[in-house]
């Protein structure tokens, strides 16, 4: 508690030891130190309070700053513009975006500590007042403490509002919460923590496609809509002042798990990625993370961690074969005993806090009751923590810590898997064709697919591509060497054939030229795949470059 604190609670006593002049010289000089404390230090802010919600977690040395932004994301539309029987009516506005964000922050004299009710009910501009109820009606509904909910809504929180921002720039964390997720008291926990600890942390509710459908639903186009609207979130935020946009982790529960998954394969500039007992990894679920657009396993660089419960039988429940082929990151894997599903979020310290009674919608995993989920979700926490600071913080020792923290939850095991180097991209590897010749890139692509088998170490189309904006810029030895590289791992491929042909012609070399055109012309006829009309048409284009070649 600060010193300030101390002082005023002790006053009392003192004004009745000593006499009302004493008071009165006791109370200047505490008015003089107030104006002199108008920010309190990082180091001690921390300690000026703290929640009950947050069990035995140990704060870091911030004070925990919270605040709302709403944006509208004018990209796309929310509100329904063609209704039965009217006329159009256009949306102006667009998306409705609420962001809200914990950061590390610097208290002052008047701060304000937050109360569970200021998440639920946050003040806003008037333009959201429609998106704040439809948010606040589902938190109620939805909520597995109904029947406690007036003394959640009055428990303190360990945030202050609109809290003056640390100094310096800090790693931004994003997450996704489960399906229909509020975003905001799933995670104010973790939030909290994390941004005690030096992280910006920021989530979106999750909503439908317009005003008159606002639920999520269970589609790939629902979960590619919370993909974007966290990525808004993301280009709002790295205009502040506060975030380092070069450090990005993404973290997610359930369904959000495979949205921190996608997010993470297509922004390269994320550099790790956490799911919570994740969708993606149970059995039946592998093609909600497969259909999802831009799922390119091959394509994920940021660090890996998934956190799930244990079950007795795993091999009957889960399947994180997927996951484990992420080849080219770092993977690692940890199983928990004695929680839940409902466990990896917030609601796990408010139904011990409130000693709510286990409901009959939560399927009670064997040793699982609301302390060993308390724990579970603290451990939890601390594990996320220590990913992150790993990885985004460069922490020398966050993987040890979180060995050391996975060992001290209840059945704690965890399983790492070290990242593969990369193959070359397309141009990468026609540099090196030019520098060590092509007998070299095609002994690397041999090797990958030995050490990497069923991985599309050369892109058929992306290479083909590269090779036709390399004849574009004049880089013809270029061209020709990863065309020869394409046909290298395609030799069936009429269509490699030709792209051959055209890197020569560029070139103006016309025999090799003509030699790639016939070898088209047989790969065509032989194709089985192809119906006559196709073979007779592929074949009249290969015949007529063949024949504008003739000496």
């Amino acid at each position: 508690m600060c010193q300030l604190r101390r002082r005023a609670e002790y006053l009392p006593q003192l004004a009745g030891d000593r006499g009302d002049g004493m008071k009165k010289i006791y109370l200047a000089a505490l008015s003089l130190l107030l104006l002199s404390a108008a920010c309190v230090s990082p180091a001690r802010a921390q300690q000026k309070s703290r929640a009950p919600l947050w069990g035995d977690l140990s704060a870091g040395p911030y004070a925990v700053g919270f605040r709302t932004i709403y944006q509208f994301d004018r990209t796309r539309t929310w509100r329904v513009t063609r209704g039965y029987e009217k006329p159009f009516s256009p949306d102006s506005n667009g998306r409705p975006i609420r962001i809200s964000i914990w950061y590390p922050a610097v208290l002052g004299a008047r701060s304000r500590q937050m109360r569970f009710a200021d998440y639920v009910r946050p003040a806003g501009p008037k333009e959201f007042a429609e998106l704040n109820t439809i948010v606040e009606m589902r938190e109620k509904e939805a909520s597995s403490y109904r029947d406690r909910w007036s003394d959640v809504l009055r428990t303190p929180v360990n945030a202050y509002a609109d809290a003056a921002p640390a100094g310096g720039r800090f790693p931004l964390a994003l997450y996704a919460g489960g399906l229909d997720s509020t975003g905001t008291t799933t995670v104010f926990v973790l939030a909290e923590y994390l941004a005690s600890h030096g992280y910006v942390v920021a989530t979106v509710p999750l909503l439908g496609p317009t005003n008159e459908d606002t639920e999520q639903g269970r589609t790939a186009a629902d979960r590619e809509r919370v993909v974007q609207d966290l990525e808004f979130a993301w280009s709002v935020l790295r205009g502040q002042t506060n975030v380092d946009e070069a450090k990005v982790g993404v973290f997610g529960k359930s369904i959000g798990g495979v949205e921190a998954v996608i997010l993470a394969m297509r922004n390269e500039n994320v550099s790790a990625v956490v799911g919570l007992d994740a969708t993606y990894g149970f059995k039946g679920n592998e093609k909600i993370l497969a259909d999802m657009p831009d799922y390119a396993p091959h394509k994920m660089r940021a660090s890996f961690l998934d956190i799930r419960r244990d079950w007795d039988d795993p091999a009957s429940v889960l399947n994180l074969s997927a996951e484990h082929a992420f080849h080219y990151c770092d993977r690692s894997f940890v199983t928990v005993r004695n929680m839940n599903h409902f466990d990896f979020d917030s609601d796990a310290m408010i139904a011990f806090e409130f000693r709510l009674p286990i409901g009959p919608t939560e399927a009670v995993n064997p040793g699982r009751t609301r302390e060993t989920a308390d724990r579970g979700y603290q451990n939890v926490c601390r594990m996320v923590l220590d990913f992150f600071d790993g990885k985004l913080k460069g922490d020398h020792i966050g993987a040890e810590r979180l060995r050391a923290d996975v060992a001290r939850a209840d059945g704690g095991a965890i399983k790492h898997e070290d990242a593969l180097t990369p193959p070359p991209s397309g141009v990468e590897f026609a540099d090196l064709i030019v520098r060590h010749g092509f007998e070299a890139a095609a002994a690397l692509v041999d090797r990958y697919r030995r050490e990497v088998p069923g991985e599309p170490v050369v892109d058929e189309a992306v290479f083909n591509a590269v090779g036709y904006r390399l004849i574009g810029e004049g880089r013809f030895p270029e061209a020709i060497g990863i065309m020869r590289l394409v046909i290298y791992a395609y030799p069936d491929s009429a269509n490699a054939q030709d792209g051959l042909a055209d890197a020569y012609i560029a070139a103006g070399q016309k025999e090799p030229a003509r030699a790639a055109l016939r070898q088209a012309l047989e790969l065509i006829a032989a194709n089985s795949s192809l119906n006559a009309a196709n073979k007779e048409w592929m074949s009249k284009v290969e015949q007529e470059k063949l024949d504008r070649l003739r000496p």
